[in-house]
């Protein structure tokens, strides 16, 4: 028997699921509105989706608080700050890597929490990975100018492409492997891979071992 106790279930990112829902039958979304109902009370449901697929969920009887609203809504401001505060005040190496005197100060920490905040446009994922680049010294503010710091979520994965992959050949040679990974509705196995690819070879195949190092 399940103890009592509060737990929460999370479902990220709903709106995927409607690019493969099938011919007939429910959705994730109509299934959870059907037993929504029978939850107990210390069941408790947490569901995201994107802003323009919100029609998703107009038959779940959920609160709702939205990202987008994050410099109206002094709760989410509070809490992207307190993040960035806390990872940049954490950080010997974030410190180095934004400040010219490598001190925490306060107006330095301030100023930079800001400016990432006001990019992330609400988006944890987007501090986070930047942050993380301050960390291990890929991204470096040299003078007042943020300059450096990505605009946006888009310009972040671009340049982790450019740092992971320097020349058009290094990158041609995973392209079959990350074509894969984004095709395949499931998670596979580097065994699957290795097959998948091979099975697409009209003439001769891939090595297993130059496969793992493109892996």
């Amino acid at each position: 028997k399940i103890p009592e106790e509060n737990y929460i279930i999370l479902i990220d990112g709903l709106n995927e699921a409607e690019f493969h829902k099938p011919d007939y039958g429910d959705t994730i979304a109509t299934f959870i509105s059907k037993i929504i109902s029978r939850f107990p009370p210390w069941v408790k449901l947490i569901v995201t989706i994107r802003t323009n697929f919100q029609e998703v969920t107009s038959s779940l009887p959920f609160f709702k608080i939205s990202l987008d609203d994050f410099l109206e809504n002094k709760e989410i401001y509070g809490d992207l700050n307190a993040y960035a505060r806390y990872r940049i005040t954490c950080s010997q190496e974030i410190m180095n890597n934004i400040s010219l005197s490598g001190k925490a100060e306060s107006s330095v920490i301030g100023k930079v929490s800001d400016h990432l905040i006001m990019k992330s446009q609400g988006s944890y994922l987007y501090l986070k990975l930047t942050l993380d680049l301050f960390e291990k010294g890929h991204l470096v503010i040299k003078s007042a100018s943020y300059k450096v710091v990505p605009v946006s979520l888009s310009e972040l994965y671009l340049l982790q492409c450019n740092m992971k992959f320097i020349t058009n050949s290094a990158f041609e040679r995973v392209l079959p492997i990350l074509n894969l990974a984004l095709a395949s509705l499931h998670p596979m196995t580097d065994e699957q891979i290795f097959q998948a690819i091979n099975a697409g070879y009209v003439t001769g195949e891939q090595d297993w071992k130059d496969f793992q190092l493109r892996m």
